[in-house]
């Protein structure tokens, strides 16, 4: 028999309705996960393009092409107003100019801003004064489209030191950067880049800077503003910035008008699993990547009776690239920790349970064992989202494989199941 016919659960994130994901197996529905967020939000197409999903609808994202990958973030804010319109009195423009709806932006409309600078040799950029939080890590970012510039620049105003960065758009490279804990550039298709990068704040006061470089003949004064020569007719294309607390950014939020919007969590879970989830023995399998290297408690896959006495539960940890599995029951603790490569690329992991010990595999490896002998008290019911005694996290990441296997796997087949 194949692996297929073996599990009594099978979840590829594709088919969904609001409130609801469809497993492809059990096919009467028992397996099917509900869904649930109190807000629109977007994701990225299977054509490419950023478009909104509305309230309490699934995001299955295609970022970066191939499989989709069901989407679960938390709640995050964009803090930015008028987050297209660069055009608009909200961003003080010093020394440039900004045409509105000038070319296709990332989402497939002709909504996308041109920058131009000034003739002449001054500070040019255009920026959006707003309040934070102070001691808090935030995450900002931008899109950016080279024409006749093709240096994306993207600073934070109002701390001291100024964070920033400058990337080349041609070769994807960093030029230069300072004072952030992380910078990323990610392809969007049809020449738009995002440009990103997470910092702490040191006060109240955050004032996204962005502006596009010439290759040659620019400086950076002491508080990190570009300063260079125009000639009035160069520049590059602007959209969609994004400044919000955390310590990783998350999926465009679009404000549209002059307040900041806010993205609430995604979570799912179902529950009366008994009769799927093994209860003696039996594999817990996912294929999932985090958002981040590092982050607090989150980011959990869990089946649990409810409690947090009987469970299953894996999870990345605050350490860099730490990746961690808990099986509990009636108190007993089993704990397993490994190293990633990067927390951030999809692995493929399997939990073996039975009462003889336990396994994990990750990418068709045994990582590691136990011979210590266990059984649960209460059956196994609930499959969530959520770390059940581990802070009561929701699982923060990308999920694009789920499955459940109410009897042990052998060595050979675990290694097979999870070969990347």
């Amino acid at each position: 028999m194949s692996l297929y016919d073996d599990a009594s659960l099978i979840m590829y994130p594709s088919g969904y309705k609001e409130s609801k994901i469809y497993a492809q197996k059990p096919v009467d529905g028992t397996g099917d996960l509900t869904f649930t967020r109190a807000s629109s939000a977007t994701r990225v197409n299977e054509s490419g393009l950023i478009e909104s999903v509305a309230t309490g609808v699934p995001r299955i994202d295609y970022t970066g092409g191939g499989c989709g990958s069901l989407l679960l973030e938390p709640q995050r804010t964009n803090l930015i107003t008028y987050s297209e319109s660069f055009d608009n009195a909200a961003w003080t423009k010093t020394a440039v100019s900004v045409t509105a709806n000038d070319t296709i932006s990332p989402d497939g409309t002709k909504n996308a801003d041109k920058i131009v600078a000034d003739s002449g040799s001054s500070i040019k950029l255009t920026y959006q004064v707003l309040s934070s939080t102070n001691s808090a890590a935030h995450s900002a970012f931008a899109f950016y489209k080279a024409d006749e510039y093709s240096y994306a620049f993207l600073r934070i105003g109002g701390q001291s030191p100024s964070p920033y960065v400058i990337y080349d758009l041609s070769s994807q490279s960093i030029v230069s950067t300072a004072n952030a804990t992380r910078t990323s550039i990610e392809d969007y298709g049809n020449g738009w880049y995002r440009v990103s990068m997470t910092y702490t704040t040191n006060s109240t006061t955050n004032a996204p800077n962005v502006s596009f470089l010439p290759t040659s003949g620019y400086t950076l004064d002491s508080v990190n503003q570009p300063v260079y020569n125009g000639d009035g007719v160069s520049g590059g294309y602007i959209f969609g910035a994004q400044v919000e607390a955390g310590s990783y950014p998350t999926s465009y939020i679009p404000t549209t008008s002059g307040t900041a919007v806010t993205r609430v969590a995604d979570t799912s879970s179902t529950t009366g699993l008994s009769d799927v989830i093994g209860q003696t023995e039996g594999v817990l399998y996912a294929k999932i990547a985090s958002f981040t290297n590092t982050s607090p408690i989150s980011s959990v896959i869990n089946i649990s009776d409810g409690s947090a006495s009987n469970q299953i539960a894996m999870w990345y940890g605050t350490n860099l690239n730490e990746f961690k599995i808990l099986i509990r029951q009636s108190g007993n603790k089993l704990f397993h920790t490994t190293t990633l490569t990067d927390a951030t690329e999809f692995i493929k992991v399997a939990v073996l349970y039975k009462s003889g010990g336990s396994k994990v595999y990750i990418n068709g490896s045994l990582i590691t064992s136990s011979t210590s002998p266990f059984a649960f008290t209460n059956p196994l019911s609930v499959l969530d989202f959520i770390g059940v005694g581990l802070g009561n996290a929701n699982f923060n990441g990308k999920l694009q494989e789920l499955q459940l296997f109410p009897s042990a796997l052998t060595d050979s087949e675990l290694a097979t199941l999870t070969t990347i």
